[in-house]
């Protein structure tokens, strides 16, 4: 059996680094995970006006087009 010795954590634009291997091992599964595509798929076919609204509030940019391209949980 191999044991785990680093791992690299890589969840975007400047969301990257280091988790130790016992961090990693007892970390719960997101439980966003089992129904993101299916929600991800609603909002960009259903309800991308809603989307572009979410990216022009949060970010104050103007914005024209977007899309849901990951959705996870962050607590």
């Amino acid at each position: 059996m191999t044991s785990l010795e680093t791992v690299r954590f890589v969840g975007g634009f400047a969301m990257a680094g280091s988790v130790a291997p016992s961090q990693y091992q007892s970390a719960n599964p997101d439980p966003v995970a089992a129904f993101a595509a299916h929600v991800i798929k609603h909002m960009n076919d259903d309800h991308a006006d809603s989307v572009v609204a979410i990216v022009k509030h949060y970010l104050q940019v103007p914005c024209f087009g977007a899309e849901l391209v990951g959705m996870t949980n962050w607590v």
